[in-house]
């Protein structure tokens, strides 16, 4: 999945430049490496490389981030078989609206997506949307074909188009005004921005994790210059399947419409290295099943197969995906380790099998894995090494089952390899 965030400071645009920087690198630096983009003060940029690796990224925010208004930030993780292009970043524009979006979404009903389809024949424009995208196009229909109603309430019509995980970041252009709405599988944390105890902003962003680690390094930062008077509350989970207005003078999120998750998608995503693209500039998914419901908006399971609103089953969804998030595994890795142990693809598994997965097997790997670990697995991930790793002798998979000091010796070796390669004369 994304990463969506949301950074509002008025009056102080180093902190926000800087809070921003921050944010983009810790959100992408193993994952979500397929794209980045933010919104704020009538500029849209977007880009369709990571944005830990843009070297150019803080002379990009610097030249922007101008003004007291919000911005709007996604990082993308791409699904399997949509194309990784700087058309596919986040966020995505309309006549009214600017839409970042975090999650999996499907038409609910044949006819909705038929009705879609034609229409892509008709303008070939909208022939390649992935679903974000088609999301936004259709809220804005269903908002420009009823003027009298609200925001809040055409959102919550819209989505009763669609299933799936949900999380959005919206500006609405005529009422120039900021929504955050979250479905109920779709996490989001906010925290305030203190300067001397005084609440002088907000900052939301997908993971907590990632936002603790990013409001660390900010303050140690400021600590470092004596500017100690920063400082951050305690992160607070945005409320599940609501809709909020963001009042921008007091930094407050007001409920303004409840809205439904109508049942989970599940979907494949994948990362591809150091760039988050392959040479094709898209990636594939050759494995198909009976059980899988398949075409412009992903891949997702059939509710008559499997019972996604089993809140056993969300739990496991949830432990397994806390796992990934950890360790930097994609869902390549995860695919093979659900080869390895029960001969089955992610799409093959039965209800017994992500109960045994997430129960079992996620606990026993657990017990290898160490930050340390992390910290040098990372060093790879960085250099674009991952791939030369495994296939190097004497190593095991997944790399956490490795000693640090293979980790440590491995490593030095690759990038001692790669150099002398370099050193060659033509």
């Amino acid at each position: 999945m994304c990463q969506l965030s949301f950074i509002h400071i008025p009056g102080d645009n180093d902190l926000e430049k800087t809070l921003l920087s921050v944010q983009f690198l810790i959100n992408s630096r193993i994952t979500h490496t397929d794209g980045w983009g933010y919104y704020t003060n009538n500029k849209l940029f977007k880009s369709k490389l990571n944005a830990s690796l843009t070297s150019n990224l803080g002379d990009l925010i610097n030249k922007d981030i101008i003004g007291d208004e919000p911005i709007i930030a996604h990082v993308r993780a791409a699904s399997a078989g949509t194309k990784v292009k700087r058309e596919n970043s986040h966020p995505f524009e309309t006549k009214d609206f600017i839409l970042a979006h975090n999650g999996t979404l499907g038409f609910r009903r044949k006819e909705f997506e038929e009705e879609w389809e034609k229409l892509g024949e008709k303008e070939n424009k909208y022939k390649e949307m992935i679903d974000s995208e088609i999301f936004v196009n259709v809220l804005q229909q269903d908002y420009t074909a009823n003027p009298d109603k609200t925001f809040p309430v055409i959102i919550k019509d819209t989505m009763e188009k669609f299933f799936g995980k949900f999380a959005f970041l919206v500006y609405v252009k005529p009422e120039n005004t900021f929504y955050v709405v979250r479905g109920r599988s779709a996490t989001l944390w906010a925290s305030q921005v203190l300067i001397k105890e005084k609440a002088v902003g907000i900052l939301i962003n997908t993971e907590k994790s990632d936002l603790e680690r990013s409001m660390d390094l900010v303050k140690q930062a400021s600590d470092a210059l004596k500017k100690n008077d920063l400082d951050f509350s305690e992160p607070e989970a945005v409320d599940a399947e609501k809709t909020f207005i963001y009042v921008q003078d007091t930094f407050e999120l007001i409920e303004m419409e409840e809205i439904s998750q109508n049942y989970t998608a599940i979907t494949t995503t994948k990362t591809a290295g150091r760039q988050g693209f392959n040479n094709y500039d898209h990636y594939y998914n050759s494995r198909d099943s009976r059980h899988v419901n398949r075409g412009m908006h992903g891949i997702y399971y059939d509710d008559d197969y499997m019972n996604l609103d089993d809140d056993e089953f969300t739990k496991d969804i949830e432990t397994i995906s806390t796992f990934m998030n950890i360790v930097g595994f994609g869902t390549k890795d995860l695919e093979r380790i659900c080869h390895y142990v029960f001969g089955n693809s992610l799409l093959e598994m039965a209800d017994a099998e992500w109960e045994i997965l997430s129960n079992d097997v996620i606990p026993s790997l657990k017990l290898f894995y160490t930050p340390h670990k992390g910290s040098l697995w990372s060093n790879f991930c960085n250099e674009g090494l991952v791939y030369k790793f495994y296939n190097l002798k004497d190593v095991q998979y997944p790399y956490f089952l490795n000693e640090p000091t293979v980790l440590t010796n491995k490593f030095a070796e690759l990038v001692k390899e790669r150099e002398d390669s370099k050193a060659k004369p033509l």
